[in-house]
């Protein structure tokens, strides 16, 4: 389903586009909202970049967009939608979440252009049914890559892959990426992978695959 941006600022920001909702917070303090943009397929990460646009992620796409949040204007960065080829993308509408957590580098436009993601590249088993047989659960693979960010054509692309061992699932499966704020040499990508079944027996059995996990990657 697609689903609509809002972004709240202070009511006293000068008015443009669309007339705007208000909206009054706990404290007393007034919002205004208005849609900037529409049509997004299950955005999951929302990065406002150095360049003062939105950088935004569709999870069931592979899909990277920039979103100029005055105009509302979009432009396609990348498109990988070449990874959902394993079944459950297909037949089930699994795994939840695919193209995941995205870091900008703090000097992307100062000499250090790079845009890491991390996206479910397939499964063990993904010839078949895409999960391996009394394993609780579908088990993934999750990659983290590196894109170059090319400002004059505003692409993404040499992708370079810095690690894709990441165990991950079908079901409840999410993760967010950040750069270290300093000297900008490590990657931290956390990532939640519960399978829960309908069975609340079987949620809390040995052979399910509930766990939160950080990896830490050096660049």
């Amino acid at each position: 389903m697609a689903k609509k941006i809002l972004l709240l600022v202070y009511f006293t920001t000068i008015y443009c586009g669309v007339k705007a909702q208000t909206f009054t917070g706990p404290a007393g303090e007034i919002f205004k909202a208005r849609i900037i943009a529409g049509k997004l397929s299950d955005p999951w990460e929302i990065t406002y970049g150095p360049d003062n646009k939105l950088w935004i992620t569709e999870a069931k796409t592979y899909r990277v967009w920039s979103v100029n949040p005055s105009s509302g204007s979009k432009k396609l960065l990348l498109d990988i939608n070449d990874f959902e080829k394993f079944p459950p993308a297909k037949t089930k509408g699994l795994p939840q979440a695919r193209l995941m957590g995205m870091a900008l580098h703090p000097q992307l436009l100062k000499g250090q252009p790079y845009v890491y993601v991390a996206y479910i590249k397939g499964f063990p088993d993904s010839n078949t049914t895409g999960c391996k047989v009394n394993k609780g659960g579908c088990i993934a693979v999750t990659a983290i890559a590196r894109y170059t960010y090319n400002a004059s054509t505003q692409t993404l692309s040499n992708p370079a892959i810095i690690c894709d061992t990441i165990p991950g699932s079908n079901d409840h499966n999410g993760g967010r990426l950040i750069v270290a704020p300093v000297g900008a040499k490590v990657i931290f990508f956390t990532v939640l992978v519960i399978w829960a079944p309908a069975s609340l027996t079987m949620a809390e059995g040995l052979t399910t695959h509930n766990k939160l996990q950080a990896t830490r990657v050096k660049l």
